[in-house]
């Protein structure tokens, strides 16, 4: 539940089994699928038809699910601040204590996040009543939700309490007392016992003084690109619409080349956390490439992705030109590359999108037509069909480019959603594919899901 990289798994369960195994894997599919799309609400909706298929209690007694049942880099459940949930119900609030200022930390040091008390590891708010009702607090909420800030405030002092942006009990939730406390980052970062611990994905991970200063650096400047990142943003939402020729241009000065949104390899200050990446591949505005060990900014990179653990066997580097050639070359020979050395790329043809894939994904590519009717068409083809070759090479055209007018845009659809475009898949190569407006309303939904825009406007 919530792992992307689980879904292929799912998917395969979904497929072979029957009864309930089948079941559970089409809801938990659902439900990543649509947490990817931030459709939060429908996503909750799916998590409590997991409770209700596997019969758990938090189900049945209708509590209240918070952050969506998961915790994450952000999200944080704790059962209560009186009963470590290893020692039953024997009270021990300084073990307990230690517990919650681990988790604040690892927040503090990373992106900042969401604490909730009262909360049981599936996300149900079971209430802290029996806290309260300890002698410590003896009914007072006030009191207990001092607890936690004067906790931090003698841990590390009252510059870092002012971090926490708001404490205090859930309002909406008329059955049961749940505690949130909301935590920003500090960017000089706090150690607890000698370390410092950092949030990655719903964990924590221990970092030494040294470790901590080289990730704090890192984190501070892609904290300042993401803020730039924004504000160019912003400025382009105040534009009015560009033609076709002018988005490129736009593209060429603002030193971008757009990737994947289905297929996330962003560039690493656009990472909403902190997964450490094997490599990256830097592609620069004079025709050249490199591959890094760690990324930095440079001004003259269009786009850099990063690789992950998962993607240094089989993967491939994919190219997309305006012309509609596909360039393929394999990720281990990249990664073979020696590091900060300029490579020369193929740069005869304006590059109009770059990504990570595998043979089993497919290349959309939506195209005009070279004729005065300028019709609009989109056509898959599977990455497996399209030739591997190096960086430096042109690349690959599936089709008669003579048909086509230009590509309007290019995305990587990952096989576990091809079934539902199968009429689009590898057609002739004497066609560019299906009108746009010809579509079939389930093929436009099932590309929305995925988050992608398709619509005779592109061109």
């Amino acid at each position: 539940l919530g792992k992307a990289d689980c879904d292929k798994e799912l998917f395969d369960i979904y497929k072979n089994k029957e009864g309930i195994m089948q079941s559970l894997a089409s809801l938990v599919l659902g439900y990543n699928i649509l947490k990817k799309q931030n459709l939060n609400n429908q996503a909750n909706d799916v998590h409590n038809r997991i409770k209700e298929t596997l019969k758990l209690k938090g189900y049945e007694s209708k509590l209240v699910t918070y952050g969506n049942g998961i915790e994450d880099l952000t999200t944080e459940f704790k059962s209560s601040i009186v009963f470590p949930p290893d020692e039953g119900m024997m009270p021990n609030m300084a073990k307990q204590k230690k517990n919650i200022l681990n988790v604040i930390a690892a927040f503090l040091n990373t992106d900042g996040g969401t604490l909730y008390v009262g909360v049981n590891d599936a996300g149900a708010g079971i209430g802290v009543e029996q806290d309260l009702n300890f002698r410590e607090f003896n009914g007072d909420k006030d009191k207990y939700k001092r607890y936690i800030s004067d906790a931090i405030a003698l841990e590390w002092g009252n510059e870092v309490a002012a971090c926490v942006r708001d404490i205090s009990f859930d309002e909406t939730n008329k059955d049961h007392a749940v505690l949130v406390v909301n935590i920003l980052p500090y960017e000089k970062g706090v150690e607890i016992d000698g370390e410092y611990l950092i949030r990655t994905d719903s964990s924590k991970r221990k970092l030494t003084k040294d470790e901590f200063q080289r990730y704090n650096e890192k984190r501070h400047v892609n904290n300042v690109a993401k803020e730039e990142e924004k504000s160019r943003r912003s400025t382009v939402a105040e534009m009015p619409p560009l033609s076709r020729n002018e988005r490129v241009s736009a593209i060429k000065t603002a030193a971008m080349v757009p990737t994947s949104v289905v297929r996330k390899n962003p560039l690493k200050y656009f990472d909403e956390e902190y997964r450490p990446a094997v490599a990256y591949i830097k592609l620069m505005d004079n025709g050249k490439f490199k591959k890094v060990p760690e990324y930095y900014r440079e001004d003259d990179e269009v786009l850099t992705l990063a690789v992950f653990e998962e993607e240094k066997e089989d993967a491939y580097l994919i190219l997309g030109y305006e012309d509609g050639c596909v360039t393929k070359a394999p990720i281990d020979e990249l990664l073979d590359k020696q590091d900060y050395v300029e490579g020369i790329r193929y740069n005869e043809e304006k590059l109009i999108f770059a990504t990570i894939a595998f043979d089993g994904d497919a290349v959309a590519r939506v195209n005009s037509e070279n004729k005065s009717q300028r019709r609009v068409f989109v056509r898959l083809d599977t990455i497996k069909n399209i030739e591997s070759g190096r960086i430096a090479e042109k690349g690959h055209l599936v089709y008669n480019g003579g048909l086509s007018g230009g590509v309007v845009a290019m995305e990587v659809i990952p096989k576990l959603y091809l079934n539902e475009f199968s009429s689009l898949l590898n057609p002739d190569k004497r066609t560019l594919g299906t009108v746009v407006k010809n579509l079939q309303p389930k093929i436009i939904k099932a590309f929305e899901k995925l988050g992608i825009k398709v619509t005779e406007k592109w061109c």
